[in-house]
């Protein structure tokens, strides 16, 4: 399912806790998990103070949101990557640096957009190596 249906799940205040924390896992599962699954989750639980599994509606809320804005930032990212590369790629740049892969899949909870708009140079087009 998509983004969307998952965070209406986890809005729904009619359903129960359990459900909503399930969506929430499945948000995590299927659509953003920067940190990996358990850690990302653990994250959240952490931030928001849901301890031993026990969560309210409203650290449920606060987790989700949490959860977006970090998606917020990475769809961010990645959409200025991918205009720089076309540009890149246009002036005959074929392949990204191994500095633009790193910082590509690097393990963050927010990305920083602006980041993406600079190419990380090579080593061989720093001078050294």
């Amino acid at each position: 399912m998509s983004w969307a249906v998952h965070a209406r799940r986890v809005r729904d205040e009619t359903l129960p806790v359990g459900r909503r924390v399930s969506s929430l896992h499945s948000l995590i599962a299927g659509h953003h998990a920067p940190f990996g699954f358990l850690a990302t989750a653990a994250h959240l639980r952490d931030t928001v103070g849901a301890r031993r599994g026990r969560w309210t509606g409203r650290q449920v809320i606060e987790a989700l949101d949490l959860l977006e804005e970090s998606r917020i930032t990475h769809l961010a990212y990645r959409a200025e990557f991918a205009g720089r590369r076309r540009k890149e790629k246009a002036q005959g740049r074929r392949r990204p640096t191994a500095g633009d892969i790193a910082a590509l899949g690097r393990a963050e909870w927010g990305k920083d957009p602006a980041e993406a708009r600079t190419r990380v140079p090579s080593r061989r087009e720093r001078g050294s190596g």
